[in-house]
């Protein structure tokens, strides 16, 4: 049995140290995760290829506050809004562009959202960050052919994480922070992002 004083000390339920940060990282699961990364960026390399790109917008002034903008075919379409993952250490916007040579055919446009990777930025900078991005992205609705009102985001992993962040709505000054009746939902429909930035729950068949 684990002990209390050494390497194998308890520190959350019956998870030593090293056995809770394999919980945390899928990619310590399998056998090489290079694979699928490698696979990521290939089809990322493709899509941005195949269609049309408005790479590296800025969105804020630290050069790592960039996206790539995925327009769709018609005006005042829904934003899908990607955010990557990688334990907040790793990736980047270049291996995310693969979601979109399904969504842009589909008739939505397309965002992949960079930020700042650990250790070089806090975990609080990198949050900021990802709020920053969308609320340049709400900004700049109309001139990017986006309905402000169907902004959809998402994330994987660490991504996730950001996302729920952002959601998040006591970093908003009193003014623009979203009624009970309006607060984002996690267990079902998709969450948008409006004119006012604030975050207001929809079924999957709106």
């Amino acid at each position: 049995m684990p002990t209390h004083d050494g390497p194998d000390t308890l520190v959350y339920g019956p998870y030593d140290q090293r056995t809770l940060d394999r919980q945390y990282s899928p990619s310590s699961r399998v056998d090489d995760i290079g694979v699928f990364l490698d696979e990521y960026a290939a089809r990322s390399a493709r899509t941005r290829s195949a269609l049309a790109v408005r790479a590296g917008l800025p969105y804020g002034t630290e050069p790592c506050e960039t996206l790539d903008f995925f327009p769709a075919a018609r005006p005042d379409a829904p934003l899908l809004v990607f955010v990557h993952g990688g334990y907040w250490q790793e990736l980047s916007k270049d291996e995310s562009s693969f979601p979109a040579r399904r969504t842009v055919p589909a008739g939505a446009a397309f965002a992949a959202l960079d930020y700042g990777l650990a250790p070089a930025y806090r975990l609080e900078e990198i949050v900021a960050q990802v709020r920053r991005g969308l609320d340049w992205l709400v900004a700049h609705a109309a001139e990017l052919g986006v309905d402000e009102r169907r902004i959809v985001l998402s994330g994987s992993s660490a991504g996730a994480h950001l996302v729920l962040m952002a959601l998040l709505d006591d970093w908003r000054p009193a003014a623009t922070r979203p009624t009970p009746s309006r607060a984002p939902s996690c267990s079902a429909g998709s969450t948008t992002w409006n004119r006012s930035g604030s975050p207001t729950s929809t079924s999957p068949s709106a």
